[in-house]
C-alpha cells in the first residue's frame, strides 16, 4: 500500500491544500492557547481561594487568642 501521507517538502502540493494546512495549524494553535488561558485562569482562582482560606483561618485563630 502506498504511503498516504505527503511530505511537507514536496512541491507538488496544491496551493489550496497548503492553505488548508495553514488554517488547520492556526486553529490548533488557537485552541491550544485558549486551553492554556483557561487552565491558568482556573489555577489562579484556586490559588486565591486557598490564600483566602489560609487568611481566614489565621484571623480566626488570632481572634481566639485575644479572648
Amino acid at each position: 500500500m502506498a504511503n498516504q501521507f505527503v511530505d511537507r517538502q514536496q512541491p507538488h502540493l496544491t496551493s489550496s491544500y497548503k492553505t488548508l494546512l495553514k488554517e488547520v495549524k492556526l486553529r490548533i494553535k488557537s485552541s491550544q492557547l485558549k486551553a492554556a488561558v483557561s487552565v491558568n485562569r482556573e489555577l489562579i482562582s484556586l490559588y486565591w481561594e486557598i490564600g483566602r482560606s489560609i487568611q481566614e483561618k489565621q484571623e480566626a485563630e488570632v481572634g481566639d487568642l485575644k479572648l
